[in-house]
Formats: structure tokens, C-alpha cells, sequence
């Protein structure tokens, strides 16, 4: 699953995704109140061009966390 966000100064939204760190856990909750964990095992940046970067993951499934930086050039 992918989720994009902006990347707001004040902390909102994906403002805060640049304090994560390899080993972390993410969780989501839906709306039924169940809730699902994923490690966070990679970190990259990536060029806008680079649409292949985002399949690549390791296990079954993955949660992908897509948001811009320096200014929305990566």
C-alpha cells in the first residue's frame, strides 16, 4: 500500500516522517478500529522519474510512505 502526503512545516500530515529511522514501527488504524504494524526497514530518497523504486520491498507485503523534500525536487 502506498500513502502520500504533504510535507507541512508544521508538523501535519507527513511533516513529521523525516524523524523515522530504520527499526521503528508504523501503525495504521482503519476504520473498523483494527490496527496494523510495519517495520520500518529502508529509508531512501528518490528522484520523481523513478516510479520502479516504489515496487521494490522486501516481504509479502509493505506500506510505502511517499512524500516530497527539498522544496517537491525529490
Amino acid at each position: 500500500m502506498l500513502v502520500t502526503a504533504h510535507n507541512n512545516k508544521d508538523g501535519s500530515h507527513f511533516g513529521k516522517l523525516k524523524e523515522l529511522t530504520e527499526g521503528d514501527t508504523v501503525r495504521l488504524m482503519d476504520k473498523w478500529g483494527d490496527t496494523f504494524s510495519y517495520e520500518v526497514y529502508d529509508i531512501e530518497t528518490i528522484t520523481p522519474d523513478n516510479v520502479a523504486a516504489l515496487e521494490e520491498y522486501e516481504g509479502e507485503k509493505a506500506l510505502l510512505l511517499l512524500t516530497c523534500t527539498s522544496n517537491g525536487n525529490r
